[in-house]
């Protein structure tokens, strides 16, 4: 049910139907940007809905996401 709450963060909720618009969006941004299935791309998220969103649209697309939490000069795809 699009009502249901999908994520509870903090003080807010974050709807089931909100939710796979929002990854839905995020897959459509990722291929805009040229991503592709099998493709890597690397992110410095920590434990927020957006990251789950990411993690859900790239799973979409069939690229692999690396979440790294160092500094710039330590990311080598």
């Amino acid at each position: 049910d699009p009502e249901d709450v999908m994520i509870n963060y903090y003080d807010s909720e974050i709807r089931a139907g909100e939710f796979f618009d929002r990854v839905d969006e995020v897959a459509k941004s990722l291929v805009a940007l040229g991503v592709r299935k099998g493709d890597s791309i690397v992110a410095s998220l920590e434990s927020v809905p957006e990251y789950i969103e990411l993690l859900l649209a790239c799973e979409k697309i069939g690229c692999c996401i690396k979440n790294f939490l160092g500094s710039a000069e330590e990311i080598s795809i």
